[in-house]
């Protein structure tokens, strides 16, 4: 018989060289973050409360009062941490804002990479790729993927008016929103 592993419940202290880490995006994969930063822990779900999720054809989130955004939590380390630096394009495409958790009832001080200002360009749906990458990081975490459904439609109904826009194409935009023809 083999021996029961037993995973310890003990609070979280980041080493004085490690930081906190919120994922929403392609990094909420458990194995792309093994890749990238094979120093990286997983802690587990966490919530941001004030932020909700977008696609801007990658993940980012945004300030919304009354949102809360699901989360990976990871305890990085410095070569972590310029690892991700160059996958997500820091300073230019992503920055790093600081933002407090919610994590097996604990508040925690903890960053998001989120994406720089210059680079907002509307509400966008990513590929089918980069989409099924979060799906597994969701299902591998726990959190919900109706966050990921709702960001989706967001971002294809933004596309659908902008085509509109440009086009004026009307009866396109009524048979994209469900009338009938």
């Amino acid at each position: 018989m083999g021996a029961k592993v037993r995973k310890s419940r003990k609070a979280h202290r980041a080493s004085a060289d490690s930081r906190l880490m919120v994922a929403y995006g392609a990094n909420t994969n458990s194995a792309a973050m093994r890749f990238r930063c094979p120093d990286a822990r997983p802690l587990g779900a966490c919530k941001v409360d004030g932020f909700r999720l977008v696609f801007r054809q990658h993940a980012d989130i945004v300030e919304r009062e009354g949102s809360t955004v699901e989360c990976v939590l990871w305890d990085i380390t410095p070569r972590c941490e310029a690892s991700l630096d160059s996958f997500e394009g820091f300073p230019r495409y992503y920055v790093k804002r600081d933002v407090v958790v919610r994590w097996r009832g604990r508040t925690l001080n903890a960053f998001a990479y989120v994406m720089a200002d210059d680079c907002e360009n509307g509400l966008v749906a990513p590929t089918t790729w980069y989409e099924q990458t979060l799906r597994q990081g969701y299902k591998e975490h726990g959190l919900d993927r109706a966050q990921i459904d709702y960001a989706l439609g967001v971002a294809l109904a933004a596309e659908r008016i902008e085509e509109f826009e440009r086009t004026g194409n009307v009866e396109q935009l009524w048979l994209d929103f469900g009338g009938a023809s």
